[in-house]
């Protein structure tokens, strides 16, 4: 029921800014619709309800669409990021790192039909903690440089940084696992952010 009632909201924030997207010709509203639909997939695929009612008897299916979903949501959020902080303007010495994570997302992408689950999922968990460290700098320099939408960023994207290095760690069980566990602590956050 909580995972239904997270699916709804997103939809919900998914067509509103897809919305946005098509009247205002904006693409930083395109990444987060694409970083909502990613994170949505990756849920309802994490809660194991995917494989419970889209494919049944294709469990092969999971082992693709899971660390797809986490792909799409990670390269998603950067991509948003560069966006919305203007960073090919003001700051442009850290596109390099921005480059090298989407590239490296994108070898996982292409690694994801040929090598097993495991090794892949870990190396998504610690490029997705590498991720998160990039865009809370991205966020942080961009303050710096007195880039005025820097300080809604911040605001917005700290407590979802916070609680999925959280639940990335204690997937890693380096920290204890909280109630609200299994993503939904950042699905909750990035929702009351709208």
């Amino acid at each position: 029921l909580v995972v239904a009632m997270f699916l709804g909201m997103f939809l919900i924030m998914i067509g509103y800014h897809i919305f946005l997207t098509v009247s205002l010709r904006e693409l930083m509203s395109f990444y987060l619709a694409l970083g909502m639909v990613g994170f949505s997939i990756f849920l309802v695929t994490w809660a194991g309800y995917a494989g419970q009612y889209l494919w049944p008897n294709t469990p092969a299916l999971y082992r693709l669409v899971l660390p797809l979903s986490m792909i799409l949501t990670v390269g998603s959020s950067l991509q948003f990021a560069i966006s919305i902080l203007e960073i090919k303007d003001r700051i442009p010495k850290l596109l390099k790192a921005h480059y090298f994570l989407l590239a490296t997302l994108g070898l996982l992408a292409i690694l994801s039909f040929l090598i097993p689950f495991s090794p892949l999922f870990g190396a998504l968990m610690v490029l997705s903690l590498l991720s998160i460290l990039f865009l809370f700098v991205v966020g942080v320099s961009a303050r710096s440089q007195g880039i005025v939408q820097s300080r809604y960023y911040l605001l917005a994207w700290v407590p979802i940084m916070l609680l999925f290095t959280w639940d990335l760690l204690s997937l890693f069980n380096v920290v204890p696992q909280i109630e609200l566990d299994n993503y939904q602590n950042g699905a909750t956050v990035w929702l009351l952010q709208e």
